[in-house]
């Protein structure tokens, strides 16, 4: 009759534990990683196809970290107001013209991104983000490595 048997299997339990628990600024550390590397490709990409603007777009793509509860997260994504960007819309409160609309940073890059019916699209978004997924990777490869080494894991 065989036999089987083995030996280790209590460090591998131990490690697995470890890792499910885990803090969040690791956990946070590893997505900035990825999140760095994904702002400047965006930020290359808007500047590359538009040279001749000033630059406030690019400007204004920045990383937000938020806390839910469950856990920290990241977002990406431009911010603020864009000065001469005005949609022709007229904002109302009680009835009354509040004068001219100007735009966000982020309306401006979704335009420039999906189009609109004066503009055409340009994708610029979703192109950076397929350029910069390899490179964003093995950033947050090296992140999470980094994680695991300073755990003994």
């Amino acid at each position: 009759m065989a036999k089987f048997s083995f030996n280790g299997m209590d460090e591998i339990s131990a490690s697995f534990e470890q890792l499910a628990n885990l803090s969040d600024q690791d956990r946070l550390g590893v997505i900035m990683a990825g999140a760095n590397v994904l702002v400047t490709r965006q930020k290359e990409k808007i500047v590359q196809l538009f040279q001749q603007r000033t630059g406030k777009l690019a400007d204004s793509i920045k990383i937000a970290v938020k806390d839910d509860g469950d856990g920290s997260y990241a977002y990406i994504s431009p911010e603020g107001k864009h000065p001469g960007s005005g949609t022709g819309r007229r904002k109302r409160r009680n009835g009354r013209s509040n004068g001219k609309y100007s735009g966000t940073n982020a309306e401006v890059a979704y335009i420039l991104n999906y189009g609109s019916p004066r503009i055409s699209a340009t994708h610029w978004l979703e192109n950076a983000n397929e350029e910069a997924e390899g490179e964003m990777m093995e950033s947050m490869q090296a992140a999470w490595d980094d994680v695991l080494d300073t755990k003994g894991l």
